[in-house]
């Protein structure tokens, strides 16, 4: 994962944005990150995906309210901003 640094294996988001933002939810999406063969509708289903899982993951009436911050770089950009 991008996110992680390969020496210590520790998760930038998950192990160091806690301390300076308290009572935060850190959540990571993964998927194929191969851009080999990777057609539009290939992408369409890794967004589908994580809309699906994004809407899992706030089915409570108290996490419908809180503010969603996503960060993505290279392909996890693309799928942030992907719309049809």
């Amino acid at each position: 994962m991008s996110w992680v640094d390969r020496g210590s294996r520790q998760m930038w988001l998950q192990d160091f944005l806690p301390r300076d933002f308290k009572n935060i939810r850190i959540m990571a999406y993964g998927y194929n990150n191969s851009l080999d063969g990777t057609s539009d509708s290939a992408l369409l289903d890794f967004r589908r995906n994580l809309v699906q899982q994004s809407e899992n993951a706030r089915s409570s009436d108290e996490m419908k309210n809180r503010p969603i911050i996503f960060v993505g770089h290279s392909l996890g950009g693309i799928l942030i901003v992907c719309r049809r």
